[in-house]
């Protein structure tokens, strides 16, 4: 998605993204997202034999899955 394209929430969630934009989105190495495809970390859509995409949502859902909160002693106080 290119800065300043108007497009609605849903066609968003609903993109097909590339390996190679995976890895950029979550800072990866490509390698590092086939193996991860391959152990089933990441979950695709295969289109036909070779072709692999990751639903944008999906990729969102892990980053949220694998966050971690921050301990309460280390939120700062006032």
């Amino acid at each position: 998605v290119k800065r300043g394209e108007n497009i609605d929430t849903q066609t968003l969630l609903d993109k097909r993204l590339t390996a190679d934009e995976v890895a950029e989105l979550l800072g990866l190495k490509l390698g590092t997202i086939r193996n991860m495809t391959s152990r089933r970390e990441l979950p695709c859509v295969h289109l036909g034999k070779r072709a692999v995409r990751y639903r944008y949502a999906d990729i969102l859902a892990l980053i949220e899955a694998r966050s971690v909160a921050a301990p309460i002693s280390l939120v700062s106080r006032r």
